[in-house]
């Protein structure tokens, strides 16, 4: 098996089912290690007999990126945190200066892609889907973000105190979500990725991300997250804790998932209390 990584320019690989890892068809059977396709630009199977030279053809498809168009309800330029510039597969956000010219690149006919984006200040966010099938530039208006706010009850409605929530957003039908916080960006593996990267490197993918560490419920169970998509539906998470040791130290019991709700530009939604019915 022949894998080409070009410098930049050209659109993933796309291998011939007659390749496919059989524990995963996502993923090329090669040796000693299995590859992901997105990583490389051409892979290519070779049948060659001993000690007789022969010539090999392998092309490369040219990318056509799409330049992105960021416009700014202020129009004052800010850092930016964006996932979906590169194919999902190796797609790990990007921290994007104020003024820098970035596109999506990667794109195949006829592909379907989110893109996230957000300040690094939290003030401004969007999510589009973005089409493989077009070349114009992928325009996309920021809106002020949201902010929820409400309390966290136990079962017998005692006040949850230090518990630090997740938000994923809608990432598309078979996905779990997309965590983005200023200029941090995570998206939440599937279970076939979790096998996938189990399979590559030996070790489990991170379910989770980062936590709003600093956005806790107070002693009352009261809680208040800020710089949210608007418009888009996202998974609301609660990280439950243990009570404060003696050295005043929690320990992470485990997390619930708790409502789906959506927020308007600029909007501040009560989502009232909010019950975790089963503690671990």
């Amino acid at each position: 098996m022949i894998l080409v990584q070009a410098e930049s320019g050209y659109l993933p690989a796309r291998p011939d089912p007659g390749v496919a890892h059989p524990d995963d068809p996502g993923l090329i059977d090669c040796r000693p290690y299995p590859a992901i396709p997105s990583e490389f630009h051409a892979c290519q199977v070779i049948d060659a007999e001993a000690a007789k030279e022969f010539a090999v053809t392998i092309r490369l498809t040219p990318d056509r990126p799409r330049p992105l168009a960021v416009e700014f309800p202020d129009d004052k330029p800010r850092d930016l945190g964006v996932l979906g510039l590169q194919p999902v597969g190796v797609d790990r956000g990007e921290f994007v200066h104020a003024g820098t010219a970035r596109a999506v690149c990667g794109l195949a006919e006829g592909e379907r892609r989110r893109l996230f984006l957000q300040t690094q200040d939290a003030q401004f966010a969007a999510a589009l889907t973005v089409d493989g099938s077009a070349a114009d530039p992928v325009a996309v208006k920021l809106q002020p973000t949201g902010t929820i706010t409400g309390r966290l009850l136990d079962k017998d409605g005692k006040p949850l105190k230090g518990v630090a929530f997740k938000i994923l957003y809608d990432d598309g039908p078979g996905r779990p979500g997309v965590m983005i916080h200023g200029g941090s960006v995570h998206r939440a593996p599937t279970p076939i990725e979790e096998k996938r990267y189990q399979l590559l490197t030996g070790s489990r993918a991170d379910k989770m991300g980062r936590w709003t560490q600093a956005e806790k419920t107070d002693a009352g169970g009261r809680f208040r997250v800020g710089g949210l998509i608007p418009s888009v539906a996202f998974d609301l998470y609660a990280q439950l804790v243990t009570e404060p040791n003696a050295k005043g130290s929690r320990y992470v019991t485990g997390y619930a998932k708790l409502t789906r709700p959506t927020v308007k530009p600029g909007e501040i939604r009560d989502l009232g209390d909010l019950t975790v019915a089963d503690l671990p």
